[in-house]
């Protein structure tokens, strides 16, 4: 709450979605690590100002989606908020700046994309006590390697290339969760 109304945003709703998944202490450690970077680049990154939101015929209060669903052998994680998506085109300006594409003519949605897990990247034009700090979604990308998981972003349409929105599909093996007596019946093993 205090990041966001620091930004002077109004802090996010925050929905998660778990279904008798409980996890050991390394997976929730992750998780925990996750969410603090996923939650704060919402914040700063994607969650408009209330009156940005207003204009744009949306809530004052952003919103910021979780859930969780297990299959085998994996926890997979999505993630969304209703903020102002990617700009690709920002993206793409940066990305051909920094010498981060390879020089080519044409790039694809998904690539230009993709640059968001760049260290040190950002499309913040001020740098904040937030933003600037140069730990991001690449952050998020090597927690998740490192456990044997993954983190895939899909982007949901392209209709203005300046506010594409997305999701992100992350995933953790499943030794990293307790799984509800239900989930093991139904074929899906207990781990402990």
């Amino acid at each position: 709450d205090s990041m966001a109304r620091d930004l002077g945003k109004a802090p996010p709703i925050f929905n998660l979605e778990a279904n008798s998944i409980v996890l050991k202490d390394k997976g929730a450690d992750l998780l925990h690590s996750l969410l603090t970077h996923l939650l704060r680049n919402s914040i700063d990154h994607g969650i408009e100002r209330p009156d940005d939101r207003i204009r744009a015929c949306k809530p004052e209060r952003g919103t910021i989606h979780m859930w969780m669903e297990v299959g085998e052998p994996y926890l997979y994680l999505y993630y969304k908020d209703d903020g102002a998506g990617l700009n690709l085109v920002k993206l793409e300006a940066i990305g051909k700046k920094r010498g981060l594409l390879p020089p080519k003519e044409y790039f694809t949605d998904q690539e230009i994309a993709e640059l968001i897990f760049r260290s040190g990247l950002s499309t913040k034009d001020e740098v904040s006590e937030i933003s600037g700090r140069g730990v991001g979604l690449d952050a998020v990308r090597s927690y998740l390697e490192e456990h044997g998981g993954s983190i895939q972003l899909v982007l949901v349409s392209v209709e203005d290339r300046e506010r594409v929105p997305f999701t992100f599909i992350m995933n953790l093996p499943l030794s990293l969760c307790f799984l509800a007596k239900t989930q093991a019946r139904n074929g899906l093993r207990a781990t402990g």
